[in-house]
């Protein structure tokens, strides 16, 4: 008897294609693949794991090729993306992390930027100011610069320095001084004069034309990022070194002339011009030993230990930075799949982190269906590793707040597409996230009344007086949801400072810290010591 072959249907006469219409199927493979909460980010595999520890599913995909062609890039597009800051512990024998040693290389970068505008600081004119305008056309820090020097104000220049302005965006201080001396390269003296750095017979010879920069060399009131208490870049130790290298010879004293090392040589300058580092980046040791190579401690390594008893916020990478890493190694078919990306940033990172948006935007623009949701708890971020000294720097901590918010206007003018990217800030529960709107929107209300006293009072009001001059605007405008952030809370309406100064019994608050306060928000379990104690670099 002659055996019967297996009967062996193509795909399209299988009843799951024949009998159920696509709108079924997709409801199918969205069920196989949803995960309750969607993926997280696992940073040791660079894959992704739903909440089990599990890889995310694809099995199914191989069972038919009509199947996989159908589910293509259904578990990107049906579950969110999480990610998280990233601490890098550092490597067995190095004393520092990589975030560390990214940071202490910014650092050291500045510092050398600002000795070539110190030594160039008399080419800079109108046009070099307004080519500086051109690269930053929204900024309002850039803009008061530019105000300021054409009425012939101190620019703070010939110390090193940009000028310190009272606008949120001032926080892109770092990046205006590296536009700035690039700016400066293409004019004719700019090497000739920075050349004095390294040039020791040069910096002899032309010391009576330097003298009038020369006497006024003391630094340690200088710290244009001062108003940045998150991101490492206290530099007064840098300032405090940031001589000429040509001390005033008193020869009455027969004190002998002291001549510093130069921070730089003419072929470390040349490498540090040409280094323009990505902030968002994370770079590998190799990478950052390589520019160590001409970015070296100056004038001579610290002795001060790399770790001490206070907490030193600079071993975690932002979350922001570890998910555009992802992006950059997923494929462009797979980036074009995703749709919900939820950024935490849970911990104080290096490298300016609230600029970190920027390096998403090429994503948005290539895939504008994707929605990105940076949620920045405040308390982790922001309010512990400052609580041992709240009121002292609280105004610094609301305009940190207030930058936050400001860096989404930034992004939006920057190009990034409509409703691609929200800000929530929030803090360790739904009473601490009301309890932060309500202190900011009161910080706010604040600054408004103490303009408003004054100009009935007819006194002048300098914005260094406040918080910035930009700050209560800027939280109206997110009330009103013209900036897609928010609190993840009750905001309320837009205040009215008429009806509230009216109503008001007493003094009016002198300072922020008066309605900014640590009292005013629920502590973290066991209080902010421990608080502080579990973030300490171990």
């Amino acid at each position: 008897m002659q055996s019967r072959k297996p009967l062996i249907m193509n795909q399209h006469q299988s009843p799951f294609f024949r009998l159920l219409p696509q709108e079924l199927r997709d409801e199918i493979y969205q069920n196989y693949v949803q995960e309750e909460c969607g993926y997280s980010h696992d940073p040791t595999s660079e894959t992704l794991r739903a909440a089990n520890g599990n890889a995310a599913k694809i099995n199914l995909q191989y069972s038919c090729k009509k199947i996989a062609k159908e589910m293509d890039g259904m578990a990107l597009r049906t579950n969110e993306v999480v990610f998280r800051t990233v601490r890098h512990s550092s490597d067995a024998g190095e004393p520092r992390s990589n975030a560390a040693l990214f940071e202490e290389l910014l650092r050291y970068y500045r510092m050398r930027l600002r000795h070539m505008l110190k030594w160039a600081h008399t080419t800079v004119s109108v046009e070099v100011m307004l080519t500086l305008k051109s690269l930053y056309p929204n900024s309002l820090a850039v803009q008061r610069m530019v105000e300021t020097f054409k009425e012939g104000g101190d620019m703070d220049f010939q110390h090193g320095f940009v000028l310190k302005v009272w606008c949120l965006d001032d926080y892109h201080s770092g990046s205006i001084l590296a536009d700035l001396v690039t700016v400066m390269t293409t004019l004719p003296d700019f090497y000739y004069l920075t050349s004095k750095e390294y040039d020791l017979e040069l910096r002899r010879a032309t010391e009576s034309d330097d003298d009038d920069s020369n006497h006024d060399d003391d630094d340690s009131n200088h710290d244009d990022d001062e108003s940045d208490p998150d991101d490492g870049d206290n530099d007064l130790d840098d300032d405090e070194a940031f001589s000429s290298g040509s001390d005033s010879d008193d020869s009455s004293l027969d004190i002998p002339l002291i001549i510093r090392p130069p921070s730089y040589s003419k072929k470390t300058q040349t490498d540090i011009l040409q280094w323009r580092p990505k902030l968002w980046s994370i770079p590998t040791r190799a990478e950052l030993e390589a520019i160590s190579e001409f970015l070296p401690p100056w004038p001579t390594a610290s002795d001060r230990p790399y770790l001490d008893d206070d907490y030193v916020p600079n071993v975690y990478f932002s979350a922001a930075t570890v998910a555009i890493r992802f992006l950059q190694r997923l494929s462009s078919e797979n980036r074009q799949q995703l749709r919900k990306i939820v950024i935490q940033e849970d911990h104080p990172s290096v490298a300016s982190p609230k600029i970190h948006g920027q390096g998403l935007l090429p994503f948005c623009l290539a895939n504008p269906k994707v929605r990105i949701e940076r949620r920045v708890d405040v308390w982790r971020t922001e309010f512990v590793y400052s609580s041992n000294c709240f009121d002292y720097h609280a105004k610094e901590i609301v305009m940190m707040i207030g930058t936050w918010i400001n860096e989404v206007k930034v992004l939006y003018q920057m190009g990034m597409p409509a409703d691609c990217f929200t800000l929530v800030l929030h803090g360790p529960s739904e009473q601490a996230s009301q309890q932060l709107s309500d202190a900011v929107i009161r910080a706010a209300i604040w600054l408004e009344g103490t303009v408003e006293i004054a100009r009935r009072e007819q006194r002048r009001f300098l914005p260094s007086e406040g918080i910035t001059e930009d700050f209560m605007d800027v939280i109206k405008e997110m009330i009103r949801g013209e900036i897609p952030a928010r609190f993840d809370a009750e905001m309320g309406e837009v205040w009215d400072i008429e009806k509230i100064l009216s109503e008001h019994v007493g003094d009016w608050p002198s300072k922020v810290s008066d309605v900014f306060r640590l009292q005013d928000f629920d502590e973290p379990d066991g209080g902010w010591h421990a608080a502080l104690e579990a973030y300490k670099e171990v």
